[in-house]
């Protein structure tokens, strides 16, 4: 059914096949060494493309899970493109991509990425308001936090630091990971996430406290988007 899909595709059904015999990460590290280049491993982390295309961008995982933990905007519309990473599931999914990345070498030289770049800037707001998330909220704080506005200030600040701590605990995973690869490598892997750049406020209402993984030296450095998500919002 799958492949009957993308012969209706165009483009994919070209690049289906290539897909099925060929890992891009592997050519692109061959390629790099031939050429005597630097390459990071670049992860989009939250952008799941679902039916789109004949399900060709959409993983396994989405398909069986985004029914339950797919993002929900504060009005309760669903928005299945993303997964909410209020879920251990989908924080290990992502950690078990991060982590086979980072492992993968090129078949000839035996090269690996220099450094991993998880890209927040595909898709903000990394975390919005599902149901699970809002209820262990208020359970903890006593308050809804679909009832806060952003007019609240330091309300809507606290909330919006609540729900990045669960990004940074993630982030922490992350750090842990490629530190035991890169030691076992004997290679250290750099870990650089991707962000916008309009303001540490505007970072944790992202969903990235990019302050305290700074203050906790968890990153090696930062490659910022101009990407203004939020114009015709506020």
């Amino acid at each position: 059914g799958l492949e009957n899909e993308l012969d209706q595709e165009g483009w994919q059904a070209d690049w289906f096949p290539y897909f099925q015999k060929q890992c891009p990460l592997r050519k692109g590290l061959d390629t790099a060494a031939e050429l005597g280049m630097t390459l990071w491993g670049r992860i989009s982390m939250n952008r799941n493309y679902g039916e789109r295309n004949g399900c060709a961008l959409a993983s396994r995982f989405w398909k069986e899970n985004h029914a339950v933990m797919g993002e929900v905007g504060k009005d309760g519309t669903p928005d299945p493109s993303r997964l909410c990473y209020f879920f251990e599931e989908y924080r290990a999914e992502r950690l078990a991509g991060i982590t086979e990345a980072a492992r993968i070498t090129g078949p000839r030289p035996g090269r690996r990425v220099e450094a991993v770049v998880l890209d927040f800037v595909r898709q903000p707001p990394m975390l919005l308001y599902h149901p699970a998330m809002c209820e262990a909220y208020q359970e903890e704080n006593s308050q809804d936090p679909r009832e806060i506005c952003a007019d609240d200030g330091e309300t809507f600040l606290q909330w919006c630091r609540w729900r990045a701590d669960l990004l940074t605990a993630f982030l922490r995973q992350v750090r842990s990971s490629l530190i035991e690869i890169g030691e076992e490598a004997g290679q250290p892997i750099q870990l650089l996430p991707r962000i916008t750049d309009l303001g540490f406020n505007m970072n944790l209402i992202e969903g990235i406290d990019i302050e305290r993984w700074c203050e906790e030296g968890l990153i090696d450095g930062i490659v910022t988007s101009p990407l203004n998500w939020v114009r015709g919002i506020w």
